[in-house]
């Protein structure tokens, strides 16, 4: 391994980055399990119209099969030894996630680090999930509640595409090919994009060391600059046959490094 400093931010948690760009964080906790996962800043804010649905059924088909692992591997050797895995998509971000007994961090990693750098996207598994996500899309337009959440945003940040639904809708999901997942993955899954953390009973070295063998060969790559958001005031009126109203009212607000930002999530 390349020398690799670390940073004390305190007690007990440090981070490091590797040379290529990778960022390392771990918590040490005097546990028996482990917490660990991958952070890519990418999601549906980094699509492009013809990509809309991308980040979130990106997600979807990791877990679906790699050059090393089939699908049902990938579940059984995680359930094997008592752990569990999952994943979620939103607006800047979209994480990988492992909980597992802390002798087992290294099957976790290796698993992690298969199905960010090794997924097939074969079209079988490709035609299946999206079914599932347009069931996703189905049910989300009969609530109510994610109904009007996301007029909300789509209104607020009208023609951007931070303000396009994380799911898709049903005619982009099924225009997606597997060339667009693989173009995806090359440009926003870099190590200069990526935060792997782990909170558990290892130490941040062997963390370190971990990470720089499984994730050290990742090429180094330019992140791509997204355009600033605009948000714009507006209102919609959306018409159902319901027993109640819903009402939603968004404001501007603070970024998260403000100094006023917690002042504003207390109030």
């Amino acid at each position: 391994m390349n020398k690799t400093n670390s940073i004390k931010i305190e007690d007990g948690v440090y981070t490091s980055q590797l040379p290529n760009g990778l960022t390392i964080v771990t918590h040490e906790m005097p546990i028996q399990s482990v917490a660990v996962g991958a952070w890519i800043k990418a999601g549906s804010r980094n699509e492009t119209l013809a990509e809309h649905g991308i980040a979130h059924f990106l997600e979807h088909m990791a877990f679906k099969g790699t050059k090393n692992r089939s699908a049902k591997q990938i579940v059984e050797q995680v359930e094997n030894v008592g752990g569990e895995m999952n994943a979620s998509t939103g607006i800047e971000v979209t994480s990988y996630y492992f909980r597992l007994l802390k002798d087992d961090l290294r099957l976790g990693m290796e698993i992690l680090a298969d199905i960010l750098q090794n997924p097939l996207f074969e079209i079988e598994e490709m035609d299946k999930e999206k079914d599932v996500i347009l069931q996703e899309i189905a049910a989300c337009e009969d609530d109510a509640d994610d109904v009007i959440y996301d007029k909300l945003i789509e209104k607020a940040y009208d023609g951007q595409a931070i303000g396009r639904s994380i799911l898709g809708t049903k005619r982009s999901v099924k225009a997606l090919t597997r060339e667009q997942l693989s173009n995806f993955l090359a440009k926003h899954y870099i190590a200069e994009n990526m935060v792997i953390a782990m909170a558990g009973g290892a130490d941040h070295q062997s963390m370190l060391k971990m990470a720089d063998d499984l994730f050290g060969n990742m090429p180094k790559a330019t992140v791509t600059e997204l355009p600033k958001a605009v948000f714009s005031a507006s209102e919609i009126n959306i018409k159902k046959s319901l027993e109640q109203d819903y009402l939603v009212m968004g404001f501007e607000s603070l970024h998260f490094n403000h100094p006023d930002y917690f002042a504003q999530q207390v109030l």
